[in-house]
């Protein structure tokens, strides 16, 4: 059929300059291409670049870039997998928000946060952005796996209330975080009603996939050991748990006897690295407790174990003699790191390996 004679036609000049504009514009895109593809953009380097007004836009820039080329299935630009979003910021927190957007579609997997993540009333919008990757997840849309959640030094300071941990802990229920495989909360000051709340969330929901939990530098003492060993060391929460980092948690010498009996029940089958230095376990029977468990039926996969104390009084000499049989004993696991301090009358016992 014959175009109507009134019909309105591009112009021939309009429309050769609007298909070479098109063109150009594709050139363009693929010079940046290019580009980044050969900046080898380090984690360090890509950090950096976000946390100065003058550089963040070069950032944003690459990791949209990384999108647009994922979209067509074509990558070029190789993102690194860790970003470190802790420390200072000399942007605002509007466009930091605007880049996690661009990160629904990049590689990244561990990131960083620092203490302006969850102050100020910032915190909803990080779990928005969680939100935002599990509704991209349940439409079926490829997202970054955040397998990785460090929050640095102690974040969670006075000002953080419990409404705030709350937030965090809805998150945990609502499966935001299901993909995690490392949750790094040393020296957050977990005390006894924030644990409480954040082991409730693990046991109703579980880590499927943790393979990685420090805990270390946070006063548990025998009351928080109590909580987290009934609600989140076992199988049902953790399955694959293989790394526990307990350092310096005040855990006394009878409190041992809490997470050797999780481990004298199977419950941590996957454990490779446990580590308990600076805990005051000289006392009490609780060495020997943790001798008892160091069996191949209870922990077959236990490699790295780590006991260094720093306490030079007040050890129970059967308990000690009773660890070192199980570390000689058949049924130990092959361990391929062990660091031990301990002392039996006037004489030190250290072994590193």
């Amino acid at each position: 059929m014959s175009q109507s004679a009134n019909s309105p036609q591009t112009p021939p000049l309009v429309e050769e300059h609007s298909q070479s504009s098109d063109r150009g514009l594709a050139e363009k895109k693929n010079e940046l291409y290019v580009v980044f593809g050969h900046a080898c953009l380090t984690a360090e380097t890509l950090s950096g670049l976000l946390k100065e007004r003058d550089s963040f836009g070069l950032a944003w820039l690459c990791v949209w870039l990384y999108g647009r080329k994922k979209a067509h299935g074509k990558v070029g630009i190789h993102l690194p997998r860790f970003l470190d979003l802790s420390g200072k910021f000399n942007i605002s927190v509007k466009k930091m928000f605007f880049f996690l957007d661009c990160l629904q579609e990049s590689a990244v997997e561990e990131v960083k946060f620092g203490s302006m993540w969850v102050r100020g009333g910032l915190l909803p919008l990080l779990v928005g952005f969680l939100e935002r990757l599990k509704a991209a997840r349940m439409g079926r849309k490829r997202t970054p796996e955040l397998k990785s959640f460090i929050f640095e030094g102690n974040p969670f300071g006075p000002s953080f209330g419990l409404d705030d941990f709350q937030i965090l802990t809805k998150a945990i229920r609502d499966g935001m975080v299901c993909s995690l495989r490392k949750l790094d909360l040393e020296n957050v000051r977990l005390e006894k009603e924030v644990l409480k709340m954040f082991c409730e969330a693990i046991k109703e929901t579980g880590l499927p996939q943790i393979e990685t939990l420090n805990l270390s530098n946070n006063r548990l003492g025998m009351e928080g050991f109590d909580v987290l060993c009934s609600d989140v060391l076992c199988v049902a929460s953790v399955p694959r748990l293989r790394e526990l980092l307990l350092r310096d948690c005040l855990l006394g010498g009878s409190d041992v006897a809490l997470p050797a009996s999780v481990l004298g029940r199977g419950d941590l089958p996957n454990l490779e690295s446990l580590d308990l230095q600076g805990n005051g376990i000289a006392g009490g029977s609780g060495l020997g407790d943790l001798g008892e468990v160091l069996r191949v039926e209870c922990v077959p996969r236990l490699k790295n174990l780590n006991v260094m104390m720093r306490e030079r009084g007040g050890w129970d000499p059967q308990a000690v003699s009773d660890f070192l049989a199980a570390l000689r004993s058949d049924e130990c696991p092959a361990l391929e790191h062990l660091h031990l301090r301990m002392h039996t009358g006037n004489d030190e016992v250290v072994a590193l390996w």
